[in-house]
């Protein structure tokens, strides 16, 4: 395992453009309508927690912890939101920290997340990446998250799926065949449901990969897990494929999702246009 140090707060990058400026899910609106039609919004966070994601597994829980109850203090965004986090690696496998919830009920009175969800987050990162296990419950869960909230007549917007990951995926060799096959299965299923607007998919590359190395079988690597995540994301390009080189620049991204999360909630950006953006556009700093 690696140490990956923190980078200049002043030059942190999400997918290839400066974010310094533009956190909006930390900005409260002076006026809220409270009537807004905007639906319900699914979420899904999938953390690789492989042994090789150990240098952030703190970072990964205090800055999903700053997610949650930013949103929860959203006056719009913290009733509409819904948040499933699962976590994966080989070792504990595919493990649900917090099942799809209301972002409202993971918080207590004071809008702060709530000690049992907390603990929850306390990740422990080992073994390695069986990815397309993890996307097959992913995608799973926000289909019955999905048909719930529609049955229950509460119009959920299209679920968004953040997947965090620094390396290609790697099971028991036992494994591997019955994973890779699951694993295409997955990228074809995701490709159909994005072109039905059934589905965003957000891929974030974490440290090392994001740089390029100059050993030519490394690069190698390295060019098949752009590809990979890419693919994860249903699009035929790298719009929705962000990177984090190092700690700031994931604790930048959780800020990022926060307020991708509380737009799409308030009314001002409609999930089922994600598909058709270049996210690193709506990651460009905003002039107040």
């Amino acid at each position: 395992m690696k140490k990956i140090a923190g980078g200049n707060i002043d030059k942190y990058m999400v997918g290839g453009v400066n974010l310094n400026s533009y956190i909006k899910g930390d900005t409260q609106p002076e006026k809220v309508d409270v009537f807004c039609q905007a639906g319900r919004v699914p979420a899904l966070l999938l953390v690789d927690t492989s042994a090789s994601m150990d240098d952030y597994a703190d970072i990964l829980k205090n800055a999903v912890i700053e997610m949650i109850n930013t949103i929860a203090n959203h006056p719009v965004a913290g009733n509409k939101v819904d948040l499933e986090v699962v976590t994966f690696d080989t070792v504990s496998q595919i493990n649900i920290r917090i099942p799809a919830t209301e972002i409202k009920n993971i918080v207590d009175s004071n809008k702060n997340i709530k000690p049992e969800y907390a603990n929850r987050l306390d990740f422990s990162c080992v073994g390695g990446t069986p990815t397309g296990y993890a996307l097959a419950t992913a995608i799973q869960d926000i289909r019955e998250r999905y048909q719930d909230l529609k049955d229950a007549n509460k119009a959920p917007q299209c679920p968004i799926l953040f997947i965090l990951s620094d390396g290609e995926p790697c099971v028991e060799p036992n494994l591997t065949q019955e994973h890779d096959k699951l694993l295409n299965q997955m990228k074809t299923q995701i490709k159909q449901m994005v072109k039905a607007n059934q589905i965003v998919v957000v891929a974030v590359e974490v440290g090392e990969i994001c740089e390029q190395p100059q050993n030519p079988a490394q690069k190698k690597d390295r060019e098949d897990m752009h590809q990979l995540m890419q693919e994860i994301t249903g699009l035929p390009n790298k719009h929705h494929v962000l990177q984090a080189r190092n700690i700031d620049e994931l604790q930048n991204f959780f800020k990022f999702t926060s307020s991708l999360l509380v737009s799409s909630a308030s009314g001002s950006q409609d999930t089922t246009q994600l598909n058709q953006q270049d996210l690193s556009q709506k990651t460009k700093p905003v002039l107040r």
